[in-house]
């Protein structure tokens, strides 16, 4: 039998064990296996040796390893061919093209049955780098190689261990990595693929009871079953919930997704699904379990039963109410679910104020009336008659009491500053500091801007805005300034219009005198 050059490292006694269960030549390869590792690579070839080759339309294939002849029109450099032989889907390559660094890299996993234990799966990683630029040889004759970088062993009932190469030497390790150990080398060469040799797989799990749930999950998942046989390995659910149509939520949780919603260690469907599921509600996930998820479920446990997963789901007509597993989370707080389940189905004229659209209405509206102390004893306070119109009101009140608190921190600790700070008049024109912050959302009614919302970074000093008024018109608005860190950030008039000439004059002979006088104080401190 034919052998490809595989590295041979030194096992430390603390892996013995688990070497084991590959037999005596852990490192050895059969004639299938060498086969699939050296045909595992990127889309196969023809390849053109020399022009001299082109010329006369001579090629390699490296899906049938023969020479063949087709039309030198035909074979030019990465033209899409069939093979003349064996009818394989080819690239062509001009080999004289080649980089002199062109390489392939796959990570294979090849599987087998456990040598000492009936039903054990076992799985090896083996890197087979591929270089087609050697020039001084043809792609048939080009040396094989092929390296074990870890191994696998996956018990019923136990789980999955790895066996990984270390500066240190062989490590075991759990549970299994999604990624084995290739996901650096990936990134090291772009030219990198992981494969996984499904045949031998089919093969070695035909006697194991880690086969229940394998084929119903095939399709959910894309690249290989580490994790999958680590997870069923360890836990019973995990055939269970496949079987049942949930194949989507157990990848979601083999890429590291989980939520709380599954009890992944349940021995029963009650346990494992934290409730009691009926019979329409096993005929559902059945039928249309692609559709449920971990925050649908979450949902369908908030209700303790009292709906069906159908319809927490929703269907086309009705958006899922897994989508607001958040915000009935919060409602939960101030009053019964079901209680307000009701209660938002019979509210609403609009689109927008009806089931379930209103729930996060309904969460933003009991927020506001916990802020303004309101009693949630009181039946109307609760189940106001029309949301929309009670939750509009609350706005208002939280952002009345909000702006309170804001314009007693000016009043406090801004104003007084700013008017000494502030305090300069020039060309019939006059700095003046708001008396109010509410004086900011008047400026910003009458001059068509923004200044209105700018209240609580005044309030706080994160930046300051003066008003600059004619002396003859001080309560006319003139010219809104933006002034921060010592800085004039914007000035702007009407509509945001630009500064006016007698504007830019009095802002300039402002900046000189109040804003570079504190800068130069500062720099003499």
């Amino acid at each position: 039998m034919k052998r490809m050059e595989v590295h041979r490292f030194p096992l430390p006694a603390d892996a013995t064990e688990m070497m084991a269960h590959f037999g005596a030549d852990p490192f050895g390869l059969t004639e299938d296996e060498e086969r699939f590792l050296w045909e595992a690579q990127r889309q196969p070839c023809f390849f053109v040796l020399s022009r001299e080759d082109k010329a006369a339309g001579r090629g390699w294939c490296s899906a049938c390893r023969r020479f063949g002849k087709l039309k030198p029109s035909r074979i030019w450099h990465k033209a899409e061919i069939a093979c003349p032989h064996c009818g394989a889907p080819l690239v062509v390559e001009h080999m004289w093209r080649m980089s002199k660094h062109l390489l392939d890299h796959s990570l294979v996993y090849q599987w087998r049955k456990s040598e000492i234990e009936p039903g054990t799966l076992i799985c090896r990683a083996i890197e087979v780098p591929r270089p087609w630029y050697r020039a001084d040889g043809r792609p048939d004759l080009m040396k094989k190689e092929a390296y074990v970088t870890s191994f696998y062993v996956y018990r019923p009932g136990r789980g999955g261990w790895q066996l990984i190469q270390t500066w240190a030497g062989w490590k075991a390790k759990r549970p299994a990595p999604l990624d084995g150990l290739y996901e650096p080398v990936e990134r090291k060469h772009p030219i990198f693929r992981i494969v996984e040799d499904r045949a031998s797989l089919l093969l070695a799990v035909k006697d194991s009871p880690l086969k229940y749930g394998m084929q119903e999950y095939a399709g959910y998942q894309r690249d290989h079953f580490l994790r999958f046989f680590d997870w069923t390995a360890r836990y019973s659910s995990i055939e269970k919930l496949v079987k049942m149509g949930l194949g989507g939520m157990v990848a979601s949780k083999m890429k590291g997704g989980s939520g709380g919603a599954i009890y992944w260690g349940g021995k029963t469907v009650e346990k494992i699904f934290r409730g009691r599921l009926t019979k329409a509600d096993k005929r559902f996930l059945l039928t249309d379990g692609d559709c449920v998820t971990q925050e649908i479920l979450r949902v369908w446990q908030f209700f303790r039963g009292k709906m069906s997963i159908k319809d927490v789901e929703g269907g086309k007509e009705t958006p899922s109410l897994g989508s607001y597993s958040v915000e009935l989370t919060k409602i939960a707080r101030y009053v019964d679910g079901l209680r307000a389940v009701a209660y938002l189905k019979k509210q609403g004229k609009r689109p927008q104020d009806r089931w379930p659209w209103n729930i996060r209405t309904y969460v933003d509206y009991l927020q506001d009336a916990k802020k303004l102390a309101m009693d949630f004893k009181d039946k109307n306070v609760l189940f106001p008659k029309n949301l929309d119109q009670a939750h509009r009101n609350t706005i208002r009140q939280v952002k009345y009491q909000e702006n309170e608190a804001l314009e007693v921190m000016y009043a406090k600790k801004r104003r007084k500053k700013m008017e000494r700070q502030y305090n300069f008049s020039a060309m019939g024109m006059r700095v003046v500091v708001p008396k109010v912050l509410a004086d900011l959302i008047v400026e910003g009614k009458i001059q068509h801007t923004c200044v209105g919302g700018y209240m609580e970074q005044v309030a706080k000093g994160e930046t300051d805005v003066v008003f600059v008024r004619r002396e003859e018109e001080l309560k006319k608005p003139y010219i809104t300034v933006e002034i921060r860190n010592g800085e004039i950030r914007q000035a702007r008039r009407k509509n945001n219009d630009s500064l006016d000439d007698p504007g830019k004059a009095f802002l300039e002979a402002f900046e000189a005198a109040k804003l570079k006088k504190n800068e130069r104080a500062r720099v003499t401190a």
